[in-house]
């Protein structure tokens, strides 16, 4: 949601400074950048899912807080996922907009 795009696969660099072009702050809404998501069936989503690594933020347009934040909700593994407590202590700031 924060790229306006499907996530799956990442978007490569220049797609991510194709969308940032018109505002470099990403405050208005941005024409959406067609990706190879569009094109994958079911099963090739599935496996992209399964086998490659969840999708990152680029630090390039996000705060490094905002990523962690992300990152934290997108692991895999249930084990090392944050539930909802862990990411309200470590993010006091954002819980102010949760809440």
């Amino acid at each position: 949601m924060a790229l306006g795009q499907y996530p799956i696969p990442m978007p490569s660099q220049k797609e991510v400074e194709d969308l940032f072009k018109t505002d470099p702050n990403g405050l208005t809404q941005r024409t959406q950048v067609k990706n190879s998501s569009q094109s994958m069936a079911i099963f090739e989503l599935l496996e992209y899912i399964v086998n490659q690594p969840p999708p990152t933020l680029p630090t390039s347009h996000f705060s490094e807080e905002f990523v962690d934040f992300i990152d934290r909700c997108l692991k895999k593994e249930t084990s090392e996922r944050s539930d909802l407590k862990k990411l309200l202590v470590s993010f006091h700031n954002f819980s102010a907009i949760f809440l």
